[in-house]
C-alpha cells in the first residue's frame, strides 16, 4: 500500500528569484513554502505540467502577435511618412494626426467640399473595413 508509506523529506536547490516568486505564489494561495513546492512537484509528477506548457504556447503567441502588430506598423508609420512627404510636395493643406469627433485618423487634408480624414494601412487585406470606412 503505497499511499500509506511515510513521506521522505527531500532537500531541493532554486535560484533565489525563483524560490521568491515561489514563496510569494504560496502565501497567496494560503500554504506554506514546502508544501506548495511538494504540491508543484507533484503536479509535474502527475503529468500536470501540460497547464503550464497552455501558458507558455498562449505566451509564445502573445509574443508573435506583438511582434507582428510592431512590424505593421512600423510598416504604417513609414506610409504615413511617405504619404506626408507626397503632401509636402504637393502643397496639400493637411493636419497630422487629427481627431474627429471621438475618431483619431492618420491625416485630415482640408479641401474646398470640407474635411477628408485619411488613415494609412499598408495591409488593406487584413484590416478592410477600417480601409472601406
Amino acid at each position: 500500500m503505497e499511499y500509506l508509506q511515510k513521506h521522505r523529506t527531500v532537500g531541493i536547490s532554486m535560484h533565489p528569484d525563483l524560490e521568491k516568486r515561489a514563496k510569494a505564489q504560496a502565501t497567496s494561495l494560503g500554504l506554506k513554502f514546502s508544501p506548495y513546492v511538494t504540491l508543484c512537484i507533484e503536479a509535474e509528477m502527475r503529468g500536470m505540467v501540460n497547464i503550464l506548457n497552455k501558458a507558455t504556447e498562449k505566451g509564445n503567441s502573445a509574443i508573435a502577435y506583438a511582434q507582428n502588430y510592431m512590424e505593421n506598423k512600423s510598416t504604417s508609420e513609414d506610409l504615413c511618412s511617405s504619404i506626408e512627404f507626397v503632401l509636402r510636395e504637393l502643397k496639400v493643406d493637411y493636419t497630422r494626426n487629427i481627431h474627429i469627433d471621438s475618431l483619431l485618423a492618420d491625416f485630415g487634408i482640408n479641401t474646398s467640399s470640407g474635411l477628408i480624414a485619411l488613415e494609412c494601412c499598408p495591409h488593406i487585406h487584413t484590416h478592410y473595413s477600417l480601409a472601406l470606412g
